[in-house]
């Protein structure tokens, strides 16, 4: 049998990381009700594995393998994002390069919990279908010089329960101004709230609230951090927190506290986040997006 180191020291954060990712996702085999990831076994010969994992290799309980679940896997879906986070991160600087501008945009919809998890996607996909076949953003979008777009689903726990909503990286070709994109992003949230309207005058948020765009000038790898942290294993969060509803946490912030405190009632909302999301396209890139110019280096 190949050897499997379990003690060694590890002194680097992403190595911290990844296996503090594996430890969660050891508990998360224990509690998950989807089948794929309670057979997900991501380790390697020769890294440090969790106690559990030794465990179940050295009984002949499990095979090497990914479950590549890009939604609910601690692990898999880190790695997914990340590739797509650096995609983005590289994206966006060679277009910038080029004399193109990036603008970050928030959509929403209204949370509350007399929406199932599952009917919160589904308002946000339909929402975002029926501003897509609007004629006025059909013109709004050829006007603006067709921009290109990166949408990204991201969900925090709130009171009303999981609150999911899309971020967008929004390109525009450099002959558009700065004032017609302006004008663009700001017609977006009118047509989107339109949109939202047609499916129930409840839904849509008004202009005021939690629909906002702005212009990405540097740090663009810090928006693209922000929008691909699902996923992301920050080693330093704290996860002994008092009131877990009121903090915006992510999907696997709440396994995390839950697996500190036990909280039966974050597990409940963690089963839902798994059960909601089993089919859900998590990123969504525009037909014509660009590929970055070192693409073979980050597929």
């Amino acid at each position: 049998m190949q050897k499997i180191r379990s003690k060694d020291p590890l002194t680097e954060p992403k190595h911290i990381a990844a296996f503090e990712k594996r430890q969660l996702l050891e508990f998360q085999r224990q509690i998950t009700a989807v089948q794929g990831i309670a057979f997900c076994f991501p380790y390697k010969f020769n890294y440090p594995w969790p106690e559990e994992a030794i465990a179940l290799w050295e009984n002949d309980q499990i095979t090497l393998g990914r479950c590549g679940n890009a939604n609910a896997c601690v692990v898999c879906t880190s790695e997914k994002m990340a590739r797509h986070r650096k995609m983005a991160e590289l994206v966006c600087d060679d277009w910038v390069n080029a004399g193109g501008s990036v603008y970050w945009q928030r959509l929403s919809l209204q949370n509350s919990s007399e929406h199932h998890t599952s009917e919160k996607y589904d308002l946000l996909k339909k929402t975002w279908s029926g501003m897509a076949r609007l004629t006025d953003f059909k013109n709004a979008r050829s006007t603006a010089g067709e921009p290109q777009f990166c949408r990204v689903i991201e969900e925090v726990l709130t009171i009303h329960g999981w609150y999911p909503h899309f971020h967008v990286l929004w390109l525009f070709d450099s002959h558009v101004t700065d004032e017609q994109a302006a004008t663009y992003l700001d017609k977006v949230i009118l047509l989107w709230a339109k949109a939202a309207n047609k499916i129930s005058p409840s839904l849509a948020l008004a202009e005021a609230q939690h629909t906002e765009w702005k212009k990405l000038n540097v740090a663009r790898g810090t928006v693209t951090n922000y929008l691909f942290k699902h996923g992301f294993y920050d080693l330093s969060f704290e996860a002994a927190i008092d009131d877990p509803y009121t903090q915006s946490l992510s999907p696997f912030q709440v396994l995390r506290v839950y697996f500190e405190t036990g909280d039966i009632k974050l597990r409940c909302f963690f089963y839902d986040f798994e059960r909601s999301c089993s089919n859900l396209r998590r990123v969504k890139f525009s037909v014509r997006f660009p590929k970055p110019s070192c693409w073979p280096l980050v597929d």
